[in-house]
């Protein structure tokens, strides 16, 4: 597997296990009780556009949410850098302190 696919499924599981938690979690369950009502009348709304244009409001939401994703990913791939990036600067690696990444 090459380093790519491999930080890939590192992403993805360690964000299965975030996900996971956040079931945990008040306010995201909360969050998720009040898009559940806004999506209950979004539907109702939906129901006076022509079908064409429902499609493109619904493709406009998954784009959406698909961009959304690669910034989770960056994210995530910025908190492990810095976080190597702490750990080389506290000597955790070696002794000269060089810069892994």
């Amino acid at each position: 597997m090459g380093t790519s696919k491999a930080v890939k499924a590192l992403i993805l599981e360690r964000s299965e296990i975030a996900f996971k938690r956040l079931k945990n979690n008040p306010e995201y369950l909360e969050a998720c009780e009040k898009q559940e009502i806004s999506w209950n009348q979004i539907s109702e709304l939906y129901k006076r556009f022509s079908k064409d244009e429902y499609m493109t409001i619904q493709n406009h939401y998954e784009t959406e949410a698909y961009k959304n994703s690669f910034g989770t990913d960056e994210v995530y791939l910025q908190g492990l850098r810095d976080c190597l990036n702490l750990l080389i600067f506290l000597g955790a690696f070696d002794s000269e302190g060089e810069r892994l990444v």
